[in-house]
């Protein structure tokens, strides 16, 4: 992402994000100061913890495979002992809204 008036500083706690922060982060950079609005992801201006996707997952120390429930390190580290349990609601909570938006045209 690039602005002119963007600088580094303003994102140095980020670690983690995805494409579903950008809308936010463009909300906030260009709307009215104090202006309101709604989003199921933060910006990029707040760090994150976990960015569930229906796939994978990332954590800022881990990146996980829905598919074949494998996890790894950020450098690759094959881990096994990984509690995927909230990870996974996540996954199923996130996957249950996106369904009811689409069929209900929310």
């Amino acid at each position: 992402m690039y602005q002119k008036n963007l600088e580094y500083s303003m994102f140095s706690n980020l670690k983690i994000g995805s494409h579903m922060n950008i809308l936010p982060t463009i909300m906030e950079l260009v709307a009215p100061k104090n202006h309101e609005y709604v989003s199921l992801f933060p910006s990029l201006f707040e760090p994150q913890e976990l960015i569930v996707t229906p796939y994978h997952w990332l954590s800022n120390s881990h990146i996980g495979f829905f598919k074949d429930q494998r996890v790894e390190t950020l450098d690759g580290t094959p881990v096994y002992d990984y509690n995927l349990k909230d990870v996974v609601a996540l996954q199923r909570a996130y996957m249950e809204i996106t369904g009811t938006i689409v069929r209900h045209h929310v």
